[in-house]
């Protein structure tokens, strides 16, 4: 097996440790580090490395990693001539943060605005890896932000991982789409992929009953306010926090009013206002007219509107709770199998509680069955995190598809070859925690 190590174009094969290489990946932005010595005497022809250089590990070819060196602790193990560098260092996605992102993108399908931030990036960055026809996302304001918390926000919305991979380029696709380099393991005959099996079962995460809380809803009546003019009161108050404009019905003196939005197409104070014109006052739940158009007095007013509504939704799983019953129970602990959770979800404003009902089935598909957690270790080159695999065993009752959360290489030396070793992690959910 050859391995090669390359720091800023520069050969550094024959002077880097194999024993102290550690490589690993995990489901995260900025989720692969590689930590490595280099050793060599002073004046032996190679330069010491530097923080910010290039570096790149090859087995047999094929990137293991890549990115840049982070940080260099230099040390003196064997004499004044005789140094060790420890290298660590850190992926690409720091050059993709090297520069912030100020600008406004506007609602369209979330691979779209991905590839359209990673344009504004440059720097050799390509986007061959962002699945096209992901889902439509709403716009998306950058101010001053890093590209990597932008591409996050978005994917997290959308169920969706992302990762740059080792030559730049930009991975960006639905959370179960990508497959590991085998499609199924046979926990009973394919000793020659895996070895050093474990499983655990965790049930204490299970939540099967979510209260979901912080969610505004549109109303499904409306509120009416009506007012006489007094000839100079330029704001009528709500008695509740108005929906929208196109919601909203504003009558004076028996005319039909435009209604716009404040703060956004007028402000208070500026002169501009139309006749026949008033503007809806979201955050001070009021109408405003503008001060050159204020309604005579003894003017009859009338406001209808929709409101919205402080929601608290309950979503359950039934089957995960009568299955919890069945294992929990015992007389002197007795249990229904009702485990519940309170989720927070404050500024999502919705029309209809369906689409929270909906996010709450997402939830209860995260939580509300018990995990299997995968560790093994394998030989075969390719094993990345947020990659799929089924295993099987006939003789085990199992059939579980697995999604690998993280991935740990490293060199396995021996007197007669040295082997690049995987340490897999996988869970049979794709939202771990």
């Amino acid at each position: 097996m050859g391995f090669e190590l390359l720091i800023h174009g520069v050969d550094y094969t024959d002077e880097f440790d194999k024993d102290s290489l550690t490589i690993r990946e995990s489901l995260l932005s900025r989720g692969s580090s590689m930590s490595v010595d280099v050793v060599h005497k002073i004046g032996a022809g190679v330069d010491r490395p530097l923080g910010g250089q290039q570096i790149i590990f090859k087995r047999d070819g094929q990137i293991e990693f890549a990115g840049r060196i982070a940080n260099v602790l230099e040390t003196q193990p064997g004499g004044p001539l005789d140094l060790r560098y420890k290298l660590n260092c850190i992926d690409y996605t720091n050059d993709l943060d090297s520069h912030l992102i100020i600008r406004d993108y506007p609602a369209q399908d979330a691979a779209d605005i991905v590839r359209s931030m990673i344009g504004d990036v440059g720097l050799g960055f390509v986007t061959a890896g962002v699945v096209a026809g992901a889902v439509d996302v709403g716009g998306v304001e950058a101010d001053y932000d890093r590209p990597s918390d932008l591409i996050s926000r978005i994917a997290e919305s959308i169920e969706h991982q992302w990762y740059v991979d080792y030559e730049r380029n930009v991975h960006f696709y639905y959370i179960t789409a990508e497959p590991a380099p085998v499609a199924v393991i046979d926990m009973d005959s394919d000793l020659d992929t895996y070895y050093d099996l474990e499983r655990e079962e965790m049930w204490d995460q299970v939540k099967n009953r979510i209260w979901l809380k912080g969610a505004k809803t549109q109303s499904t009546h409306q509120d009416n306010i009506t007012f006489t003019a007094d000839g100079d009161q330029k704001f009528i108050p709500l008695n509740y926090e108005p929906w929208d404009t196109e919601t909203l019905e504003l009558t004076v003196g028996g005319v039909p009013y435009n209604v716009l939005l404040d703060t956004v197409e007028g402000q208070a104070g500026d002169g501009q206002g139309e006749a026949n014109t008033g503007y809806l006052c979201v955050d001070n739940w009021g109408v405003r007219f503008p001060e050159n158009h204020v309604p005579p007095a003894e003017t009859p007013i009338t406001v209808d509107y929709k409101y919205a509504n402080e929601l608290v939704l309950m979503v359950e799983d039934t089957d995960s709770i009568e299955q919890m019953a069945a294992r929990e129970h015992i007389e002197g602990a007795p249990s229904d199998g009702v485990h519940e959770l309170k989720y927070q979800i404050p500024a999502l404003r919705v029309a209809s509680e369906q689409t929270v009902w909906e996010y709450g089935q997402l939830l209860l598909a995260r939580y509300a069955q018990i995990v299997w957690a995968y560790r093994f270790g394998s030989e075969r080159q390719g094993w990345r995190a947020g990659q799929t695999v089924r295993v099987v065993s006939t003789r085990r009752d199992i059939d579980h598809q697995l999604y690998v959360t993280s991935v740990q290489k490293t060199i396995r030396t021996s007197v007669n070859e040295a082997l690049l070793e995987y340490q897999v992690e996988a869970l049979t959910t794709p939202f771990p925690g």
